[in-house]
């Protein structure tokens, strides 16, 4: 009830205040309350919604895993190879919904931050190190992990992103270090500091919005 009492459009909202006390008073006596609407994708999007750390990591991961499975089917001579990206992936949308869950019933949220932010750094480093991916565009994901820790409105999350993300690549990169690019690396360096930097302002803007203040500039 209360979730289709929050629904953005009014055609899924209870029509008035007393179709709501309806459905209150019916839940109240033991009724079961009315399914909230909507197709699948309207499903996923309100999951994601209510679960944005773990939500947006698994429809990356989803959408990643059923590229390489199409890759594979097309091509069954890389089964092998894609067999172990497919494990990791795997392995970390599994660890994503456990910190999610373990979020919600037991962990303090500073410390399932944490460890989302660890887990992202150590598994793309690793599924980079699988297919070779140092200096291929995969690298972009880094970045990206910087901005999803910004989830938490918490700075401190972003540059411990940060520096997870440069130091998991300079890893990889150490890991093969025939196929280093300079100029890849300092693209990708740029990147990770300039997207930390720009997560971490619009965080302290909203941070002084809510003492009541203006944010500069």
């Amino acid at each position: 009830i209360c979730l289709r009492a929050l629904e953005k459009a009014p055609d899924r909202r209870p029509a008035s205040a007393a179709a709501l006390a309806d459905e209150l008073e019916a839940f109240l006596r033991g009724a079961r309350g009315p399914a909230v609407g909507g197709n699948l994708g309207h499903r996923i999007v309100r999951a994601v919604r209510r679960h944005p750390a773990a939500g947006f990591r698994l429809v990356g991961i989803v959408g990643t895993a059923a590229v390489v499975v199409a890759r594979c089917l097309l091509a069954p001579d890389t089964i092998g190879f894609y067999t172990p990206v497919l494990v990791g992936l795997g392995a970390w949308g599994a660890l994503a919904a456990a910190w999610e869950w373990a979020g919600v019933r037991a962990l303090p949220v500073g410390t399932v931050a944490r460890l989302f932010t660890l887990t992202d750094g150590v598994l793309v480093s690793f599924l980079l190190w699988l297919v070779d991916g140092a200096n291929g565009p995969l690298v972009a994901v880094y970045p990206v992990l910087v901005a999803a820790a910004g989830v938490w409105l918490e700075g401190g999350l972003v540059r411990l992103a940060a520096a997870v993300s440069l130091v998991g690549y300079v890893a990889v990169l150490l890991a093969r270090p025939a196929a280093v690019e300079w100029h890849l690396v300092a693209i990708v360096a740029l990147l990770v500091f300039v997207i930390a930097a720009i997560t971490d302002l619009q965080l302290g803007r909203l941070s002084f919005r809510e003492r009541g203040g203006q944010p500069p500039g």
